[in-house]
């Protein structure tokens, strides 16, 4: 007796497993695929109509641009003026390169003299000092100090002329390299 009572259990226990909405699921499913089978009915709005527009501005001065008076005074970067740069001089290899791509990598202080290691893209490190020429902005070495080096660059705008910019460069690693 005692088994077909665990039989019994065994069966409702089974039985209890299906689910009695298993059967609208599936007839769901089946209504979806033959819904996909048919082919879609998708509308695809109509173009806009491209109406041209004259540019009724097109021979003003640009917003972009100098007005036409002081365009027309400084045409070209004039090389005189107390703070222009001279350019009667041999420039020097560091010249070469925007600030930017050169990196201050060392400080030296022996007595008196001081001295800054410049690493260039290329690697090369070259050594300056106060009053060396650095970057393509007619930039100068003004101060060097243990950690950092200060140049004044020389810039041209066109509404002042020439006008001088500090830049400081600062070491980028410490002693340890980190």
């Amino acid at each position: 007796m005692m088994r077909l009572l665990a039989m019994a259990a065994v069966v409702m226990l089974v039985a209890g497993c299906t689910d009695p909405g298993l059967d609208r699921l599936s007839a769901r499913l089946d209504d979806m695929q033959r819904a996909a089978d048919k082919p879609a009915s998708v509308s695809v709005p109509a173009m806009p109509v491209y109406t041209p527009v004259d540019y009724a501005y097109a021979g003003q001065r640009s917003p972009f641009m100098a007005p036409q008076e002081l365009a027309r005074q400084n045409v070209s970067k004039t090389f005189d003026g107390e703070l222009a740069p001279d350019q009667n001089r041999t420039p020097e290899p560091l010249e070469r390169y925007p600030l930017p791509e050169l990196e201050l990598v060392g400080t030296m202080h022996m007595g008196e003299r001081q001295r800054a290691l410049i690493q260039t893209p290329q690697g090369d490190v070259t050594a300056v000092r106060v009053g060396s020429y650095i970057g393509v902005n007619f930039g100068r070495v003004d101060e060097i100090a243990p950690r950092r080096l200060v140049v004044v660059e020389r810039i041209f705008t066109p509404r002042k002329g020439w006008q001088k910019r500090r830049v400081d460069m600062a070491l980028a690693r410490d002693e340890n390299g980190a």
